[in-house]
């Protein structure tokens, strides 16, 4: 409950708790819904903690388009620090509360990965 910003990318399945990670006076930036969801929202929360909620402007089909355009061109590159199998959950967080990765952590759900 100490955060002064949560970045939100999955929308409605994380809203409200990420809501709750706020401090008071803390702002919620909502930048992804994955799902077609509805969220139910304690206004009094809002009001009583004097919390904002922000959200990206949205694009139109040709913002998009442009987007693809430019991806295609130049694609975007991901550095990946390494790649564990699902089993190995623990010791990425681990790795990722240590600090210090140079790139992202994937974690593999391909059959056969139980190293």
């Amino acid at each position: 409950r100490d955060a002064d910003l949560v970045l939100d990318c999955v929308g409605a399945d994380t809203f409200n708790s990420s809501l709750r990670c706020l401090k008071v006076g803390g702002r919620l930036a909502v930048v992804g819904n994955i799902r077609e969801a509805r969220v139910e929202l304690n206004l009094g929360y809002l009001i009583v903690r004097g919390l904002t909620v922000l959200s990206a402007g949205g694009a139109t089909p040709d913002d998009m388009a442009a987007v693809f355009a430019l991806n295609a061109e130049a694609p975007l590159k991901v550095s990946i620090a390494d790649v564990l199998p699902l089993a190995r959950a623990e010791e990425a967080q681990r790795r990722v509360l240590a600090g210090g990765l140079e790139g992202r952590l994937v974690l593999s759900m391909a059959e056969g990965d139980t190293e």
